[in-house]
């Protein structure tokens, strides 16, 4: 009877070890590191200065004079 108690033990003690080892393994295959990418100074300034990308309502929220009325927003 004792031998069957500590073949039990024995086992559950593996088991549990086996579940530890196999969280970190998991969890050091999920770590992703920054990647970094080179943009060329080209495409990186005629993104900034294009206002092709720049939509009128954006603008329009920079330019015009906030209403007090508003929070802080132009009224239309």
């Amino acid at each position: 009877m004792k031998t069957i108690i500590f073949i039990f033990l024995f086992l559950g003690m593996l088991m549990i070890v086996h579940g530890i080892y196999e969280e970190k393994i998991e969890k050091i295959k999920k770590d992703v590191r920054v990647k970094y990418k080179f943009i060329p100074r080209t495409y990186y300034d005629e993104f900034l200065m294009n206002d092709k990308h720049t939509s009128q309502s954006s603008k329009a929220m920079f330019d015009n004079v906030p209403d007090t009325r508003s929070a802080g927003f132009p009224v239309r």
